[in-house]
């Protein structure tokens, strides 16, 4: 499913920029108006509640599995899938402009993404891996603060390219065969 999205008003969950706003993109076009939410109950209550015309929801992860909650929300709202679609999930080491790997030493991102790079962490023991929220709310949130040159996030190159941060490491997922499929 693609095509021209104006005027639709889109929920996705988390902030903008992340997975979800790429998939977005990829299936309802430039012209939408993006709804981020924080949580994907609010999500859901954006599309029954009619503020959203419709939701991008992750579904299943090649990697993690199917996010099962997002079935159920699904079938207690009463809500329809309209199209899906499959991304494929990149995920980098995102630092604030000037920081290098080797002065990292805290690594901010969703709990999901930072189990989808346990080899990264491995070949880093010296790297502490912080959960967030989101992904891309990790990258928001480390550009957000001044003098964290130790501080970075893994999230998609989109986030980092838009809150004004340098990619340092590209591929960090365990498996180049990571996937997300979105339903609409």
């Amino acid at each position: 499913m693609s095509g021209n999205g104006d005027g639709l008003k889109v929920a996705i969950q988390g902030e903008l920029w992340a997975f979800s706003h790429a998939a977005a993109l990829r299936c309802l076009g430039d012209g939408i108006e993006l709804r981020p939410k924080p949580t994907f109950d609010e999500l859901f209550e954006a599309v029954v509640g009619a503020e959203a015309d419709r939701a991008v929801v992750p579904i299943e992860n090649s990697l993690a599995g199917s996010i099962h909650e997002n079935y159920d929300r699904l079938r207690s709202q009463g809500l329809h899938i309209v199209g899906e679609t499959q991304l494929r999930i990149r995920l980098c080491l995102i630092g604030r402009p000037g920081a290098a790997l080797p002065s990292i030493r805290r690594v901010a991102s969703h709990p999901v993404a930072l189990a989808q790079c346990r080899g990264f962490f491995k070949q880093n023991p010296r790297l502490e891996a912080v959960p967030a929220y989101d992904t891309a709310g990790a990258v928001k949130d480390l550009m957000r603060h001044d003098g964290l040159a130790t501080q970075a996030a893994i999230g998609p190159r989109l986030a980092a390219e838009h809150y004004g941060a340098t990619v340092l490491a590209e591929g960090l997922e365990d498996d180049l065969q990571n996937y997300t499929r979105f339903l609409i």
